[in-house]
């Protein structure tokens, strides 16, 4: 940015001189026609010489100046592109480090919080290894773009490692990340036909960037063996699943995919909407009243609408 300064100080002042030279001379040349003195015609002839001097001076460095110019630019889209994943158009490994370092030097200057969600697709070596890499590779740029949609404009996604992406959350607290964790967790299941395992962290609980990711790798491991498919977060004192309320728990169980993904959307619909607690069971109804999914039996035994 100084370079870029520094060529347009250097245009503008010999603009600058360029002006006030023409200015004196159309000056002279007023003058002479007017009869109000002589012309000196070897004079004028010198004067014109003196500036075009200048001015073929002015469109070389002009010429030399839109190549430095270029030159910037090239080395600002080189720059830009070594920030970038190739495969899924989301930041890189470099962007995300990047990142992650501005966003802790702002939390320790002025106390902007944020959060780190670090998630990873489960069972991905076995999608290139039964279905191929170019599948695996699909599902990659899948992913990367999905996430890009669902994060808002001030998130930064990154690809962190093979089948690792991370979002960092400027300005949300572990509670309000580990809820969006598990609407990408959601979405991407119903989207994309893959399941992923979300570990989250926050500068609430961890004030370092080596500790903010270290706490998310840790809360990430934590979903991994509780089985995939999970969301876990890191506190201060433990590491810990996001809760879900008991109907849920009941709906989710064991070999039922039809429970499950009717807990999920019921979850998306009472956040979307902002439930109140009492309400929150009209959810799963109101799925029903769009005929896109049954109500199971136990769930209709065990609610009593008001």
């Amino acid at each position: 940015m100084n370079e870029f300064e520094g060529i347009a100080q250097q245009l503008n002042q010999a603009m600058q001189t360029h002006q006030r030279s023409v200015v004196k001379f159309k000056d002279r040349l007023n003058s002479a026609s007017s009869g109000r003195r002589e012309p000196d015609w070897a004079d004028l002839s010198g004067e014109t010489e003196r500036i075009l001097r200048p001015t073929l001076a002015l469109a070389d460095q002009v010429a030399r100046s839109y190549d430095q110019l270029k030159q910037q630019s090239n080395m600002l889209l080189n720059l830009q592109e070594s920030r970038i994943d190739p495969l899924t158009g989301v930041g890189n490994r470099r962007m995300f480090n990047d990142s992650l370092e501005s966003q802790i030097a702002l939390y320790h200057r002025y106390g902007t919080s944020f959060s780190l969600v670090l998630l990873d697709i489960d069972h991905f070596k076995k999608i290139n290894d039964t279905r191929g890499h170019l599948h695996g590779d699909h599902a990659l740029t899948s992913l990367g773009g999905l996430l890009a949609e669902l994060a808002r404009e001030t998130d930064q996604v990154a690809r962190y490692g093979d089948e690792e992406f991370t979002v960092i959350l400027p300005e949300t607290e572990r509670r309000g990340a580990a809820e969006f964790a598990e609407r990408l967790r959601v979405e991407i299941e119903e989207r994309l036909m893959l399941t992923v395992s979300i570990g989250v962290a926050a500068t609430e609980d961890f004030g370092e960037s080596e500790a903010l990711l270290q706490a998310a790798d840790w809360a990430l491991y934590a979903a991994k063996e509780a089985g995939r498919n999970r969301v876990f977060f890191s506190t201060t004192d433990d590491i810990v699943p996001l809760a879900r309320p008991n109907w849920i728990r009941m709906l989710a169980r064991p070999n039922r995919p039809h429970n499950s993904r009717l807990s999920d959307r019921s979850l998306v619909i009472t956040r979307v909407v902002e439930l109140a607690c009492h309400h929150v069971m009209r959810a799963p109804f109101s799925l029903l009243r769009l005929s896109r999914y049954a109500v199971p039996f136990e769930l209709r035994q065990a609610t009593t609408l008001r």
